[in-house]
């Protein structure tokens, strides 16, 4: 399989642009979506620079989708503990 030539430098303004909109939204009602937003792109970027030699990148972008997930997860439980306590069912949130 042909690999694609990658400008480090720019995936690396990428991510650091995904990670400040991220950080941008932290607390607001769009916050689970940018997340999702930072996960694929961390993702995306790692298959990009996987057994490129740059292991420094690789670990950045398994670390941002990894705090990402995380980060979602707090999300979605601190929700659904809300929905449990409240009773009700319009504060529950598919994610």
């Amino acid at each position: 399989m042909n690999r694609l030539g990658v400008d480090v430098e720019l995936l690396r303004e990428l991510l650091n642009a995904a990670s400040r909109t991220a950080l941008t939204h932290r607390g607001s009602e769009h916050e689970c979506y940018v997340l999702g937003q930072l996960e694929a792109t961390a993702n995306m970027a790692y298959v990009l620079c996987a057994g490129s030699g740059n292991e420094e990148l690789e670990l950045l972008c398994q670390q941002l989708a990894l705090d990402a997930l995380n980060r979602h997860s707090e999300l979605s439980c601190a929700t659904k503990s809300v929905s449990r306590k409240s009773g009700d069912k319009s504060f529950i949130t598919s994610a």
